[in-house]
């Protein structure tokens, strides 16, 4: 339940500061109807403040993100896209080729060996 309100909140926050960014644009209005179309919450395999870094700034570049947040606690990434350039099975795929299992999705073995090692699955013992 956390999760659901936490990725409310999220969305909300970006629709307002993409809705207030456009207010001051005659040219963004045209597009605002293709932002944040839909948030997903993936379970990922996320164990520190580098796995946080490393998947937002790699989904930052991804076709169709426009937002992704990840809770290092909760091990979640909360992700807004336009539903017209992605799904969830290609966000998925975007956080296995960083290295992470994303759902049920498994990482990318060449991805994960290239990880730091605290991000690694045993890198914290």
């Amino acid at each position: 339940m956390k999760t659901i309100i936490k990725s409310l909140i999220v969305f909300v926050i970006a629709f307002s500061l993409v809705e207030t960014h456009c207010n001051a644009s005659p040219y963004c209005k045209a597009s605002l109807p293709y932002v944040a179309k839909d948030t997903l919450v993936v379970m990922a395999s996320i164990i520190c403040e580098t796995c946080k870094k490393t998947i937002e700034e790699g989904l930052r570049f991804e076709k169709g993100i426009k937002l992704a947040t990840v809770n290092v606690e909760a091990k979640t990434v909360t992700v807004i896209y336009n539903t017209d350039k992605t799904n969830p099975g290609e966000i998925r795929k975007a956080i296995s080729k960083l290295g992470y299992d994303a759902d049920d999705v498994p990482a990318d073995k060449k991805s994960y060996d290239k990880l730091e090692k605290c991000c690694k699955k045993d890198g914290h013992h």
